[in-house]
């Protein structure tokens, strides 16, 4: 089956299915706004793509879509178009501004879709003007609150039929025409000039779309930002705004916005402001703050992983030894050797929080028990204890995985013996030294955590303060507790709008006249949003202008029209099936679209075959994310009616 922006060909569905005859969609192509090259303003139709280019196809005529461009005093008008067995050569609007004649130039017989904003005409019910001491007048109307009523669209001054899908925004008209046809009027009621200014803008700039160039990024990468709006207010710039995964600001700029409505900017992911990981959100402003759109990114906060070896010099040697890195969220300066304090000592270059881990030869230093057995490194940054998020061991290395916070500088790792000189572990004075740890590494939003501090070698009767802090540097928990090896440890519940990102549990206690300091890190992801739903009120057998009716005639062009409403703006498609007696399908009727806030409503039309069977036929709507094929899923139930064919 051949799919072109959004609609099937006839030609392709009968080699298909020689049952279903043809099928109209009502809506051919659907708004879309496509990345297209900049004009000059004013520029009439800016062809986007020809989905037959170099092809002769002289019987159902080429494909054209595009974007026209249209000027009025409020601003630059962007009017998506499909047409088939045509082209564009003019759109302009006409009489009391209420009508928007299109001109053709057509090759064959076609088809044309036309996505009219609702801000440059419309056709609504108004209330008739009577005159009179108790009259009232449709100028104090505001048309945007009258009920909707059906356009009037003419082929060569001829009124025709026509399919619709609209929104709040848009109104989307299928339109037939025959070969040798010049022109299609569209007549609305209701004009530019019949919307408060402040409405019009609001409505012409309410189609904005926002991109980013790729998917995800990490620290150091160049993001590229793009999209378009529907109207182009000229001295209007758009604002774009970068929120992190805890929705902190962290960049903002205004750019200016191209005749033809497209935009970009690009944003360099380096800074402070750069160091949590996660979703982060691009939303965009354009004209007045109700007008928005927003698109995410993945960030990779630690940014490149760095895998390197670094030669060691040996104490009162000339010969060095190599000691293995991996590192992510900055760079080794250099690495050292303490004698004196029977130390390694790691020099860093940090531009975000991260981790290292450091496979240390046992020929330069270790860390063993009066026994012999394995003992526990003491780890310090910055002068401070911490405890290693990982540990492991064999005949030849001791591998430490330490994690370190932006601004980190030195990484100070104590043993007990060095390749040169080997201290007994008895001689070692006994140091007073605290770690603290969690149950694990990371933990959900609403999950329980469990910390442990340890003091080592300290007098009995001492007290702990235990803090715990969220990404941003909030406090979500604050204790001080008597400490004794046997009670030690502390839960503390995450809450259920838990921020994600990289946590801090820092604890400290007085001993002896003596501050001793320890911390650790542990990572939340916070809880998915529920799915955006849409629910689908009804699908029902109308006639063109949307009038239920009980039954469809066979060898008759037929129509269903769809109430739907979604809990957001988001893409979505929606699918139509037409079921017969003999669960037969005459037809799916697909719309991929972005659905906005509230209700829509769409009439998609079938063609009833002849041999189609007789009785109770049966109408079937869904809504999902995408196609099941594509990964989609379904975004609420699915709604039916019946139908009687004869």
């Amino acid at each position: 089956m051949l799919k072109i922006d959004g609609f099937y060909t006839a030609k392709k569905i009968n080699q298909m299915k020689p049952k279903l005859t043809s099928i109209l969609f009502g809506v051919l192509a659907i708004a879309a706004v496509i990345a297209i090259d900049q004009p000059a303003f004013g520029q009439e139709a800016v062809q986007v793509y020809n989905s037959t280019a170099g092809i002769n196809c002289p019987i159902t005529g080429c494909v054209e879509g595009g974007t026209y461009l249209l000027p009025t005093s409020v601003g630059t008008f962007n009017i998506p178009y499909t047409i088939q067995g045509g082209t564009i050569q003019n759109m302009q609007i006409l009489g009391q501004q209420t009508t928007l004649a299109i001109t053709i130039n057509t090759s064959s017989n076609g088809s044309l879709s036309v996505s009219i904003p609702r801000a440059l005409i419309d056709a609504k019910a108004l209330p008739p003007v009577t005159t009179g001491p108790n009259s009232t007048s449709t100028t104090k109307v505001n048309p945007a609150e009258m009920p909707d009523q059906s356009f009037i669209v003419q082929d060569g001054g001829q009124n025709v039929q026509f399919t619709e899908v609209k929104n709040i925004n848009t109104r989307t008209l299928g339109i037939s025409f025959h070969k040798g046809d010049t022109t299609i009027d569209v007549v609305g009621t209701v004009s530019i000039s019949s919307i408060p200014l402040q409405q019009t803008l609001s409505s012409a700039v309410a189609a904005v779309v926002v991109a980013t160039d790729k998917s995800s990024y990490a620290i150091g990468d160049t993001i590229v930002v793009s999209g378009q709006v529907q109207a182009v207010v000229p001295g209007t710039p758009l604002t774009v705004q970068i929120l992190d995964s805890n929705t902190n600001l962290i960049q903002i700029v205004q750019v200016n916005v191209s005749p033809s409505g497209t935009f970009t900017e690009s944003f360099l992911a380096s800074g402070p402001s750069w160091k949590t990981g996660g979703t982060y959100i691009v939303k965009v402003q354009y004209g007045l703050p109700n007008v928005t759109a927003q698109t995410t990114f993945m960030f990779n906060a630690l940014g490149n992983t760095i895998n390197a070896v670094f030669p060691v010099q040996i104490p009162s040697s000339s010969q060095t030894t190599n000691v293995y890195y991996t590192i992510s969220g900055g760079s080794i300066n250099g690495i050292s050797i303490n004698p004196s304090s029977i130390s390694m000592l790691v020099s860093l270059k940090t531009i975000t929080d991260g981790s290292v881990t450091l496979q240390i030869p046992r020929t330069l230093i270790d860390a063993k028990t009066s026994s012999g057995q394995d003992g526990s490194f003491i780890i310090l940054i910055d002068g401070a204890q911490v405890q290693p998020q990982n540990e492991s061991a064999n005949g030849d290395y001791r591998t430490l995985i330490i994690q370190f916070l932006q601004g980190d500088q030195d990484i100070e790792i104590i043993g007990t013996q060095l390749v040169s000189s080997t201290i007994p572990p008895q001689q070692i004075p006994p140091t007073i030294s605290m770690s603290v740890s969690t149950d694990k590494s990371s933990y959900n939003a609403g999950d329980l955590v469990t910390i442990s501090a340890y003091l080592q070698n300290a007098p009995d009767d001492q007290t702990v303060a235990i803090l715990v802090t969220d990404p941003s540097g909030n406090v979500i928990s604050s204790r001080t507790l008597p400490y004794s090896p046997s009670s030690n440890t502390l839960q503390v519940g995450l809450p259920q709008s838990a921020p994600s990102g990289t946590y801090k549990v820092t604890v400290t206690s007085s001993v002896s006249g003596s501050t001793k300091m320890a911390s650790t890190l542990f990572t939340v992801t916070s809880l998915p949003s529920p799915a955006s739903q849409v629910t689908i009120f009804s699908v029902q057998p109308t006639n063109q202008q949307g009038v239920p009716i009980p039954s469809f005639a066979k060898g008759t062009t037929e129509y269903a029209r769809v109430i739907l409403s979604s809990s957001s703006g988001q893409s979505a498609l929606i699918t139509v099936n037409l079921v017969d007696a003999d669960s037969t399908s005459l037809g799916v009727g697909t719309v991929q679209t972005t659905l906005g806030t509230g209700q829509s409503e769409m009439i998609v039309s079938f063609y009833i075959p002849s041999d189609a069977a007789s009785g109770t036929a049966h109408i079937y709507a869904d809504a999902y994310s995408d196609w099941p094929s594509n990964g989609g899923t379904p975004l609420g139930g699915e709604s039916s009616s019946v139908v009687t064919i004869g």
